[in-house]
């Protein structure tokens, strides 16, 4: 049945409508989450299990922002042995340490159920409706970003204000002809838009993020452009800023290319992101240990 028929409209409003009765503000035990917000400062926030990029994503920041921000980091990490953090149970403890030393604001997020489930998409949803916790109760603009993405590239205060034109900023997504919107990378201004049913829970057919298909009705959203990951290679980056080729080794030598087109994303020619810094897929330690030291030796950390 395609989209768009009555019946089918009717049964995904009406899931909507009875998920939003359950749950909407609802966040297990991630309830408590009180924090400042300086409505005029850019508030720039990433969910972390690993203490691997934070320092990379850190330095990128301070070079690439050109505007006052202040980087908020929710510590999603496991106190057991789990495969997002390889099998060390003090990872915690470490991105605690590294957020003390470099002075980031770090949010703990209760994810003791996370023994039992093991989804990596609804640990995905656990972690964003912690974040909307902060996001629907304060009046700022936010740029929530994946814990493997980082600034290449100057981003100044008109860009950021493009970012942030209309209802915001997001990343396309379409599954099973159902629009929605990437949960990793999106720009909100809160003072003037209403997220108050913005959701990024799961919808049927749909990963982490289907239940936006809803918000975004009526909404008028920037989708940001992007090279996709599998979908580009070294032809396209004879096209891309010179600024921006220190990428190129990364790039070649990634062993998760694929038939010569790259595994990593970059969006908007400022925004680059490795992808499964979380080993969600299961790529295994070395795997990650060649591609963190491949990051390592690019942004000289």
């Amino acid at each position: 049945m395609k989209r768009g028929t009555p019946s089918l409209k009717s049964s995904r409003e009406s899931y909507y409508k009875n998920y939003l009765n359950k749950s909407i503000g609802n966040n297990l035990r991630n309830d408590n989450i009180n924090i400042d917000i300086d409505s005029d400062k850019l508030y720039v926030i990433s969910c972390v299990c690993q203490d691997t990029y934070i320092r990379i994503q850190e330095k990128s920041f301070k070079n690439h922002i050109k505007i006052p921000y202040e980087f908020i980091i929710f510590n999603d990490a496991k106190r057991w042995p789990d495969y997002t953090n390889f099998g060390d149970s003090s990872m915690y403890d470490k991105i605690k340490k590294t957020c003390e030393e470099l002075s980031i604001k770090c949010i703990d997020i209760d994810n003791r159920h996370h023994r039992i489930l093991q989804s990596a998409s609804h640990r995905h949803c656990d972690s964003l409706r912690a974040i909307m916790k902060v996001v629907k109760n304060h009046k700022a603009r936010f740029w929530i970003i994946d814990s493997d993405m980082w600034c290449v590239g100057d981003i100044t205060e008109g860009e950021f204000d493009k970012y942030f034109e209309g209802d915001g900023s997001f990343v396309y997504q379409e599954r099973d002809n159902m629009v929605y919107a990437w949960p990793n990378l999106w720009f909100i201004d809160t003072r003037r838009v209403d997220v108050s049913e913005l959701n990024w829970d799961i919808y049927p057919k749909c990963d982490s993020g289907g239940m936006t298909q809803f918000w975004l009705k009526n909404r008028s959203v920037n989708w940001i452009p992007y090279f996709r990951s599998t979908v580009w290679g070294i032809e396209d980056m004879k096209n891309l800023s010179e600024s921006i080729r220190f990428l190129e080794n990364f790039l070649l030598n990634d062993p998760r290319n694929v038939n010569n087109k790259f595994w990593a994303e970059l969006f908007n020619s400022h925004i680059f992101h490795i992808r499964a810094g979380s080993n969600w897929n299961g790529e295994g330690i070395r795997i990650h240990r060649i591609v963190h030291n491949l990051a390592k030796s690019i942004f000289q950390i």
